[in-house]
């Protein structure tokens, strides 16, 4: 996962990337301390964008990568700071 960590302020946008090696035709899955993502998050395949972060935003995105011989995944954090 790249960023690993971010630590950013209510109000602004941020990216997610799941770069992990994995074989081709695979499925990926995203999500937010183990559950649905918010509703102010966009999934474009291997890229999450979260738009207007809010102080609930903070947390673990994962990004989780199925594929025939089984699935592999990757976290990173969301420290969000400010007042909504």
């Amino acid at each position: 996962m790249k960023p690993a960590r971010l630590v950013r302020e209510v109000g602004r946008d941020v990216i997610f990337e799941c770069e992990m090696n994995h074989p081709s035709n695979t499925f990926i899955t995203w999500l937010f301390n183990k559950g649905p993502l918010p509703s102010n998050a966009i999934v474009n395949n291997d890229r999450l964008d979260i738009f207007n972060i809010r102080m609930d935003n903070s947390g673990i995105y994962s990004c989780k990568v199925t594929y025939r011989g089984g699935q592999i995944m990757d976290s990173g954090r969301l420290e969000v700071f400010g007042k909504n």
